[in-house]
């Protein structure tokens, strides 16, 4: 009875910590922002990202490395390097999402 209150408290506890952060509006712009500003923005922005070759090279990496423990049967490691390798090929989507 005693863990089920605690459990009810815990639980009111996190969705009210996670809902607090979803009424505040992000502008979508700064005021008196310029379409040749925001392109700029935009430019600097995707000069950040790194580019589709280094992501896939982290890609054969972490699967390279998901093979090793796999033949070591450390399945915990295989898991998270499985978990990063797909990963990666979300973000390298993400990155380029239409392919020629």
């Amino acid at each position: 009875m005693m863990r089920g209150r605690v459990a009810l408290v815990v639980l009111s506890l996190a969705l009210e910590a996670v809902s607090s952060g979803c009424e505040r509006s992000i502008p979508a712009a700064p005021p008196g922002a310029t379409p040749e500003d925001l392109e700029a923005r935009v430019k600097a922005l995707e000069g950040l990202i790194p580019d589709q070759a280094h992501i896939m090279e982290d890609v054969g990496d972490h699967f390279a490395n998901l093979w090793f423990a796999g033949r070591a049967e450390n399945w915990s490691l295989a898991d998270f390097y499985l978990a990063e390798t797909k990963s990666h090929l979300r973000w390298a989507v993400r990155r380029i999402p239409i392919r020629k």
